[in-house]
């Protein structure tokens, strides 16, 4: 996947610009806000709510860059993203027609009636999902959009955790330029280091220790549980095993144990990727794009038709829109090259 494609949409965005005017900033307010959401949760699924998080993140940037006197509603920039590449809305039930003729939401009422949640790109999804690349991405539309600003965001960053944004590392970012910006690239093209993100479990630790309870801090597909000698189960376990949670907030709102599920970092990926997903009769399943005859493919394969591993409350057992949710997105069979070197590996 490719990084700068992205860094060129941020730095391309369409924006509201008024004569002798600076053009307006709401946009990559909306966009720096929905970064920090995936600092919030680094493991989460690609949708993006309109949440009172979201809208106050907004509003923090909105008042460090933007002239106080000028207001905006977050609702307008979490609608009209929908005319950059990487931003889709999805409608609410019977809202599809109406949502495509809407010029722009009166009010956040009338957001919220027709839109369900926004979606991104799913390669820069993914992207968001790597710290580093995250960082480059922040980095970037700063540099583009508030460089005379860069300090304080840096400090907002730093307030809510992030430690890969520093504002030395755009302090010779473009200046500030007002109508549509010039064709000319302006971040610095390096290939970007594509890496899994580190092993992160869910933000709210109110829901990370109810699910590891539920679980007994074993993953529900390995059964695998390590307890470090001498230690408490939860402070050693914890950082071992991570709390997925299994649907969005728009199909199973709600921190109980029964909304995720406790798995170790591979079997987390596996899922997040569509190649696993647990059914709502409690046995897992495997995509299609698996082949028995692709050697690396076998530990996941060995997984389909197994029980979940869960011995918990039935009070905690998983929720069963929440598993026909993750069934759903299943990956479908795609047709695999065997005739090319994928057989099994005999280690000679």
């Amino acid at each position: 996947m490719s990084i700068d494609r992205y860094i060129e949409q941020f730095r391309r965005m369409r924006v509201n610009s008024e004569p002798r005017a600076r053009p307006s900033p709401h946009k990559p307010c909306m966009v720096l806000a929905v970064i920090e959401a995936y600092e919030r949760e680094a493991r989460r699924d690609n949708v993006v709510e309109y949440t009172e998080e979201l809208r106050a993140a907004f509003e923090r940037y909105r008042r460090t860059v933007d002239d106080p006197d000028r207001k905006s509603g977050p609702w307008y920039p979490f609608f009209h993203l929908r005319s950059e590449p990487f931003w889709s809305l999805r409608p609410r039930p019977g809202k599809k027609a109406p949502l495509a003729k809407m010029k722009r939401p009166e009010t956040e009422r009338n957001l919220l009636a027709h839109v369900r949640h926004a979606e991104i790109d799913p390669e820069l999804h993914a992207l968001l999902l790597d710290r580093r690349s995250r960082g480059r991405l922040r980095e970037a539309l700063v540099a583009r959009w508030f460089p005379g600003h860069a300090a304080a965001i840096a400090r907002i960053a730093e307030d809510r955790g992030d430690e890969d944004f520093d504002d030395d590392d755009i302090a010779a970012g473009p200046n500030y330029r007002e109508g549509p910006p010039p064709d000319a690239a302006v971040h610095p093209s390096s290939a970007v280091r594509d890496r899994p993100a580190a092993p992160a479990v869910d933000a709210g630790d109110r829901f990370r220790q109810v699910v590891l309870a539920a679980y007994d801090y074993r993953c529900a597909a390995s059964g695998w549980r390590m307890l470090l000698p001498g230690a408490p189960p939860q402070p050693a376990a914890a950082p071992l095993i991570d709390a997925v949670r299994l649907a969005p907030r728009a199909v199973a709102d709600g921190d109980e144990a029964r909304f995720g599920m406790a798995l170790t970092p591979t079997y987390h990926r596996a899922l997040e990727c569509g190649l696993i997903a647990p059914g709502p009769d409690l046995r897992w399943r495997v995509s299609r794009v698996l082949h028995e005859r692709v050697a690396d493919h076998a530990p996941l394969l060995d997984l389909d038709g197994r029980d979940v591993i869960f011995t918990g409350d039935t009070v905690d057992r998983p929720a069963e829109q929440a598993l026909r949710w993750r069934i759903e997105r299943l990956r479908p069979r795609a047709r695999l090259p065997l005739d090319a070197p994928h057989q099994r590996q005999t280690g000679r």
